[in-house]
């Protein structure tokens, strides 16, 4: 059913297609105008070279709409590629192919299990 998997949702999105050379800053100018809470660079296995990927989250499923209409814009000479995320996806491939850059400016996790 489209509506429960619209309330499912979650304000998440990934890119991909960015140049090695793009920071934080170029993200949150890329969605301009948008509510951003995370940003998180997604660097290769050895942790020190940027994959050309990062997860942002929205502060609501409206703005994450409204960057998934961004696809095909460019950061410099390179396309962006702007997919639906969610958290799961994000902490698999913190796990596996890629490893997070340290310190995101809002982390999610940053509460200590219970």
């Amino acid at each position: 059913n489209a509506a429960n998997n619209s309330k499912n949702k979650e304000a998440i999105v990934m890119c991909r297609g960015l140049p090695f050379s793009t920071t934080e800053d170029d993200i949150y100018n890329f969605f301009f105008g948008l509510n951003i809470t995370t940003v998180q660079m997604v660097f290769d296995t050895d942790g020190k070279r940027p994959a050309g990927k990062c997860f942002v989250e929205f502060a609501s499923t409206a703005d994450s709409d409204k960057a998934l209409k961004k696809f095909g814009e460019k950061i410099g000479p390179r396309y962006v590629e702007v997919f639906q995320s969610n958290k799961k996806y994000w902490y698999e491939r913190e796990m596996g192919e890629g490893m997070m850059a340290p310190g995101p400016r809002s982390d999610p996790r940053a509460d200590p299990p219970r």
